[in-house]
């Protein structure tokens, strides 16, 4: 387990988040998921010094935590339906602090409730705030902050700083609009906390009863069995906590919006933990979205109508990645009937989504889409964004005949000849486009030529500037930002556009991870083997060459793409020994990875953690795969025996 300096969980119920380092709570928000944060509440003594000595528990199968320190003992959950969090304290020697953000209003409301032993709060963001980059809140939104259970005289309000010395109870209420969130503050002064804790303990334990029993199915020798059950069990909770009413899962507190390719992780990790419900939710929120957009871009809000993060050619990939999305989730329905009512109930959105990739076709391949992890991440340079992408091309192609194959098989009265004739140009090109010297590239520059490239996009400025917007094509074929175009054009600064093939491991295991039928297992295996002897050499699996950052999901990836070489290899075969050594590793190196809560985080840097933490997408890629290990160890462990 990683002694992580800034592990981070989260409090949720669909309707109110909560992000929380230790006691901290570093946001809260709510009712919507792609609202920013009203604030945060800081825990310290009295001399308001924190605390560097904090003992955190969660519950087992709930969502419920209890930190204790000096003394005081600190208790958080959320009402099972209504949009409330709540936490209870008490002890004498402790301060909560709750601040708010410059661009939120706070004013005393107890006067509206009536009640002389309660202080009410009502909080205002501001219309016009920025819920992500540029993407600004239209109307102001509200929430509120109670108060009771305390001595009056211990809470203190300074007009921006409310502060509770000792013990109480701190409820924050997400309304969203003005009225709900005085209807809602009325709400909860009606219900009775205590009850409502014994109801949303209820509601879990239901829950957990309806998953798969994973206690019975992992075997009782499995090494690290114990951190594999609670990383299921936290997990479940890392999802759920974190995936809105609507269906949208947030994509960690960075990031409040649901994304298309963080959802296809926690999609195909869902199914794996039985979520099946919370799947279908997902893909409704996307069919939701494309019916009052009319396509799908990169990101969407969550519970803000007219939010769209806009990206680089958002008709690739993540177009992909919801047809494949899409099916994924059919291989779990066995009822005909119901299968064809959700195919006719999709069809519009898998058209747009096939259609769109179809229009980015050229010499048999498409291009990148400029929020992949490896490109956000600054693995992949932004100046292949217009190459031929192996990833995207792939997924197109094995998107379409999951598409085109249903469409046999119910019979449906459908033309899929312009589908059939760009996907046969694909794979008939595939090979000559995307292997060189038998290995899979991951980008190929000569997919268009830089005069054919657009004049504009919208994305991120490649002068590392970190403006986010519309751009413009530079002398040099690079996208810049009206800024850094005046420093070229002025000689200020130089940019060159220094085009390269690229190998990314990432890319070289996705085929195994999406199930392509168009690369198989057998294809990539002596890859699969070199990535196996490196990492039995390093414990890593960097990303890139020279490079020592790992994506989150890299473990899951390789873990994934082993569990499929035992299932196929001859154990007579030379290369089955360094497999059978690479699989037990990174299973137990995998689970090493977590920190605190049982989770993964985005990135890893020399095998720290790095970037944003509880991360639903990484997460599920890696519980997944785990999972899957676990379902043929007792295989497996036949040839570590022997």
């Amino acid at each position: 387990m990683q002694i992580n300096s800034f592990s981070v969980h989260a409090c949720g119920n669909g309707k109110v988040l909560t992000y929380h380092h230790n006691a901290d709570v570093f946001q809260f928000f709510g009712p919507f998921y792609s609202l920013p944060s009203f604030g945060e509440i800081r825990v310290t003594d009295k001399y308001k010094k924190t605390f560097n000595d904090m003992a955190v528990e969660k519950e087992p199968n709930t969502n419920f935590y209890t930190y204790n320190v000096k003394g005081a003992v600190i208790k958080d959950f959320c009402f099972s339906e209504a949009p409330v969090f709540v936490r209870d304290i008490e002890g004498d020697d402790i301060v909560h602090t709750i601040s708010v953000h410059d661009y939120v209003m706070v004013k005393d409301v107890s006067f509206r409730y009536g009640k002389s032993d309660v202080k009410v709060f009502e909080l205002k963001i501001i219309s016009g705030t920025y819920i992500y980059f540029s993407y600004p809140l239209v109307g102001h939104m509200y929430a509120s902050i109670v108060i009771s259970n305390a001595n009056g005289e211990n809470i203190t309000f300074d007009g921006r700083n409310i502060y509770l010395e000792g013990g109480g109870r701190i409820a924050f209420v997400a309304g969203g609009h003005y009225p709900d969130t005085v209807e809602e503050t009325k709400k909860y002064f009606e219900l009775n906390v205590e009850d409502e804790k014994k109801k949303a303990r209820d509601r879990y334990a239901e829950y957990f009863n309806n998953l798969p029993d994973f206690e019975s199915m992992i075997p009782l020798d499995m090494p690290m069995r114990d951190t594999l059950l609670k990383a299921i069990e936290s997990n479940v909770i890392n999802i759920k906590t974190q995936q809105h009413e609507e269906g949208g899962v947030i994509a960690g507190y960075p990031y409040h919006l649901g994304y298309v390719r963080d959802q296809y992780g926690v999609v195909r990790g869902m199914l794996k933990l039985g979520m099946k419900e919370e799947a279908l939710g997902v893909l409704y929120f996307f069919l939701n979205e494309f019916k009052r957009e009319g396509r799908i871009n990169n990101a969407h809000g969550m519970g803000l109508r007219g939010v769209m993060h806009i990206h680089e050619n958002d008709d690739v990939e993540i177009t992909g990645y919801i047809v494949l999305m899409f099916f994924d989730y059919l291989g779990f329905v066995e009822d005909e009937g119901e299968r064809r009512r959700l195919f006719d109930e999709f069809l519009p959105l898998l058209k747009w989504a096939l259609e769109a990739q179809i229009s980015q076709v050229v010499n048999g391949m498409l291009p990148f889409n400029g929020d992949e992890t490896y490109i956000a991440g600054g693995i992949l340079p932004r100046n292949a964004i217009f190459d031929g992408s192996s990833e995207a091309t792939l997924m197109f192609i094995d998107s379409a005949l999951k598409f085109m194959n249903e469409v046999k098989r119910l019979g449906i009265d459908f033309d899929v000849s312009h589908i059939k004739e760009k996907v046969d140009e694909c794979r008939k090109l595939y090979a000559r486009n995307f292997f060189v010297d038998g290995k899979l590239i991951t980008n190929n520059p000569d997919r268009i030529t830089d005069d054919e490239k657009p004049m504009y996009r919208h994305g991120v400025c490649e002068g590392y500037c970190g403006y986010f917007g519309w751009i413009e094509k530079s002398k040099e074929a690079l996208y810049l930002c009206v800024d850094c175009l005046e420093k070229e054009v002025l000689g200020e600064r130089e940019f060159r556009n220094h085009k390269k093939v690229h190998k990314l491991k990432s890319v070289l295991l996705l085929p195994i991870f999406i199930n392509s039928t168009v690369i198989t297992i057998n294809d990539i295996m002596n890859e699969i083997y070199e990535i196996s002897l490196k990492y039995l050499e390093t414990g890593r699996i960097p990303s890139a060459s020279g490079m020592d950052r790992n994506l989150g999901y890299d473990f899951g990836f390789l873990l994934g793409s082993l569990n499929e070489v035992m299932k196929v290899i001859d154990k007579e075969d030379e290369r089955f020994d360094v497999f059978l050594r690479a699989i037990m590793r990174i299973y137990e190196d995998t689970l090493n990875l977590v920190d605190r809560t049982y989770t993964w985080c985005e990135y890893y840097n020399d095998l720290k953690s790095s970037g944003t933490q509880y991360r639903p997408w990484e997460s599920a890629i890696n519980i997944k795969a785990l999972i899957e290990f676990a379902e043929n160890f007792n295989i497996i462990k036949e040839y570590i025996e022997k």
